[in-house]
């Protein structure tokens, strides 16, 4: 479980870029900035460039691991959590999608999970609960 909340905790943190700025806070790894000839300063300026595209590539990959490790869990909790614990990873997965899909730029804007994933989820959710898998 530690594995899915860390890596719900990162996607939000990668999701929220933009917005924490502006609340003075900078939740990437001081090491990961380094590593990708990125600063704080950076951050704070919104300057967007291929260093921070690849250290946000960098950032989804390692939530990405992480709820891929994960969702071994599913197969161990009973039924009546699972499709729950199954849906927040679906829901994490789907932020990582819509940062992706921005070509990473969380510095410029806040990625969102549109209405349609958002429905689409719900309603392979609620078909897992009909049919019990």
């Amino acid at each position: 479980s530690d594995a899915t909340c860390i890596g719900l905790q990162l996607a939000n943190f990668w999701q929220d870029v933009s917005v924490d700025i502006g609340k003075g806070r900078i939740y990437l790894p001081q090491e990961d900035l380094r590593r990708f000839g990125c600063d704080d300063a950076q951050i704070i300026e919104g300057r967007f460039d291929e260093s921070f595209r690849e250290l946000m590539r960098f950032e989804v990959k390692r939530a990405r691991a992480l709820f891929a490790e994960g969702s071994a869990l599913e197969a161990l909790v009973p039924r009546s959590v699972r499709t729950d614990i199954r849906l927040f990873r679906l829901g994490g997965e789907a932020i990582l999608d819509a940062i992706e899909r921005a070509g990473y730029d969380t510095l410029s804007a806040r990625p969102r999970v549109t209405r349609a994933v958002k429905l689409r989820l719900a309603i392979v959710h609620g078909l897992r609960v009909a049919l019990r898998i």
